[in-house]
């Protein structure tokens, strides 16, 4: 069933190879919105279904307005975990999925913020939660 080229090799096997290589670039290329983050920007990252934020506020600050802006949505947190090298929370809705949030220091001045809401919506809750993150910050 394979027909073979001038050199002997299976046609199959050239084109398996060409598919292989145009998937991998369409994968790569859809993964970054964004070239470089630059604070007060957001990314969305196809492959892990987060939404990214550079906040240009301390660990602290950010910190304090992400559980703020938590209970302003009425989010319960189910988990976390927080150190001065950023942290981790699980949260909850009354109605929804859950939310996890990723807070890691980029350095003293600027911190960025990963959130990740499974489901259809996700990506508009995630978009939510910083929205709601920046108005607390006075973005």
């Amino acid at each position: 069933m394979w027909r073979r080229d001038v050199a002997g090799r299976k046609k199959g096997a050239r084109q398996g190879w060409a598919i292989a290589v145009l998937v991998s670039l369409l994968i790569a290329g859809c993964t970054t919105v964004h070239p470089r983050l630059t604070s007060g920007t957001g990314t969305f990252v196809w492959l892990t279904q987060r939404l990214v934020w550079l906040y240009p506020f301390s660990l602290e600050e950010v910190r304090t307005a992400t559980f703020s802006a938590l209970a302003v949505l009425q989010y319960g947190i189910d988990a976390q975990q927080f150190d001065g090298l950023g942290g981790q929370l699980t949260a909850r809705p009354v109605v929804g999925q859950v939310a996890y949030i990723n807070v890691d220091p980029l350095s003293a001045r600027i911190t960025k913020v990963k959130v990740r809401v499974p489901g259809f919506t996700g990506r508009r809750e995630a978009e939510r939660l910083h929205a709601t993150i920046r108005s607390e910050l006075g973005m």
